[in-house]
């Protein structure tokens, strides 16, 4: 049981906050396309076991529904029970929803970030709130039941009114999913340049709880599940391809800095796209980088990352996993993590508390060794 998960870098615009590896030269898609098709071929061998196919970005909804079949194509979809792709506002369409539908996407990512039309020029955005609710009614018009939602707390001059009214509006909008992140000034980005000039302030770490926790107040309200650190859906809804990552199960990156886990390896593509292209044309590998994970970090990562998850993991599967005896290896862990209220263990599962996602890096930090 395997994801695969496809980056797609380009966009028309790259946001202010971006820093991940994005392209806003259009006329580079068809090459990356083919290159993209040169990759997937080299993992022909895994294709049966894809559970969950996730199209991320960058605006994957820039490609044309020629460019995403030719793609798609290279995918056995036998055991594919998830396949979600990621699109903003300005560029979704009915004709690409038709697309959509006809080559087997049954989840849809709408990056919102906010419905303030004042902050989402501010972080470098090409849709409004108006553009939001249109294309999120045409999404439902095009029979997606299950659609997620992002949204951004922690923005410039953000107050707790807006920040509501966000909320509200996206609920009444009813997603199935929400995915929330905290605004990050990353190192080179425009939006980090206008805070080392003082022109926008971020967030404290206090205002940023105070947010979330506003967010996780009304979200449960509403029947939304934290069933991950930053994610809520309705029951039913988590997202498969989200939780095979925090169940640290095998997946394939493909991609230009696409990174996956298989075979007990971590591996990184190639980060520079005309170099990616350039690679894929020579039938060499778009892997740069290679890193075999060990028993004692492999024990650590099984641990950190199912401890995102608000349900944990069972520590009968972690014992029949490694052939340890959990309670044995962490013993002092667990007595200090419980006696501060850090974690819970009920019904044979451990969990973080509330205060424990607070917390949570100091958590996964008492499991390193």
């Amino acid at each position: 049981m395997r994801g695969l998960y496809i980056h797609i870098p380009f966009c028309k615009q790259k946001c202010h906050y971006c820093h991940f590896v994005s392209k806003t030269d259009l006329s580079l898609i068809d090459s990356y396309t083919d290159a993209l098709v040169e990759e997937l071929k080299s993992y022909r061998s895994y294709m049966n076991s894809i559970v969950t196919l996730y199209i991320g970005g960058g605006t994957p909804s820039l490609l044309s529904c020629s460019q995403l079949e030719k793609i798609v194509n290279q995918i056995d979809f036998e055991k594919i029970e998830e396949f979600t792709i990621e699109v903003n506002p300005e560029s979704v369409t009915e004709e690409k929803l038709m697309c959509y539908r006809k080559l087997g996407v049954n989840r849809i990512s709408m990056g919102v970030q906010t419905t303030d039309d004042k902050q989402l020029k501010l972080i470098g955005r090409l849709h409004n709130y108006s553009d939001v609710v249109e294309k999120f009614k045409l999404i439902r018009k095009m029979g997606f039941d299950n659609v997620n939602l992002d949204l951004i707390y922690g923005l410039p001059e953000q107050s707790e009114q807006s920040l509501q009214l966000d909320i509200d509006r996206i609920m009444d909008l009813s997603p199935e999913h929400i995915s929330t992140y905290s605004l990050m000034y990353e190192e080179g980005t425009f939006l980090d340049s206008l805070r080392i000039d003082g022109i926008v302030k971020a967030a404290t770490d206090e205002i940023d709880r105070k947010f979330f926790q506003l967010i996780q107040k009304q979200l449960e309200i509403k029947n939304y599940k934290r069933y991950e650190i930053s994610n809520f859906s309705k029951k039913g809804f988590e997202s498969n391809h989200n939780l095979l990552y925090w169940s640290a199960k095998e997946y394939i990156g493909a991609g230009v800095s696409a990174h996956g886990y298989l075979e007990r390896y971590r591996y990184e593509n190639e980060s520079d796209i005309q170099t990616y292209i350039q690679r894929m044309s020579e039938g060499k590998s778009a892997v740069v980088y290679r890193e075999f994970i060990d028993d004692k970090e492999e024990i650590f990562e099984y641990i950190m990352l199912n401890l995102r998850k608000s349900d944990g993991f069972a520590i009968s599967e972690f014992n029949n996993k490694f052939n340890l005896d959990f309670y044995v290896e962490y013993y002092n862990e667990i007595d200090y993590l419980v006696s501060n209220n850090a974690v819970s263990i009920e019904n044979g599962r451990i969990f973080l508390t509330n205060y424990g996602f607070d917390v949570s890096n100091s958590v996964y930090g008492k499991f390193l060794r």
